[in-house]
């Protein structure tokens, strides 16, 4: 009688012990599983981070080209301005030129005029 109830109470004991390592075994495995979720959400933070990060590089890189190319096309339309006013500089140059050049053929052909009135005027006298 003795030995059954003990033996009752060692199959209780062992039973229970079993049952506490199996629940322990559960927590562990549990806690394993939650590590590696966790492990796997830094991941992919870390990667959603990474790819943020090259967007705005890649934004940056743009904005830089697009102000480059505004840069440029002031600069162009800076030199084009810069050209037509010495293009009318020179036009400009060369119309004052041919004024003077005329004024100076009038000038000169007045003149000949003026001797040549002079000269059928002294024949006239004598």
């Amino acid at each position: 009688q003795e030995q059954e109830r003990q033996r009752i109470e060692t199959e209780k004991q062992q039973q229970q012990e079993q049952e506490r390592l199996r629940i322990e075994t559960e927590r562990q495995q549990e806690q394993e599983r939650l590590r590696i979720e966790s492990e796997k959400q830094q991941q992919e933070q870390e990667r959603q981070r990474i790819e943020s990060e090259k967007q705005q590089q890649e934004q940056e890189r743009q904005r830089i080209e697009i102000e480059s190319e505004r840069q440029q096309e002031q600069e162009q339309e800076r030199l084009r301005i810069e050209s037509e006013k010495q293009q009318q500089q020179e036009r400009l140059r060369i119309e004052t030129e041919q004024q003077q050049e005329q004024e100076r053929l009038r000038i000169e052909t007045e003149r000949q005029q003026q001797q040549e009135r002079q000269r059928i005027e002294t024949e006239k006298q004598q």
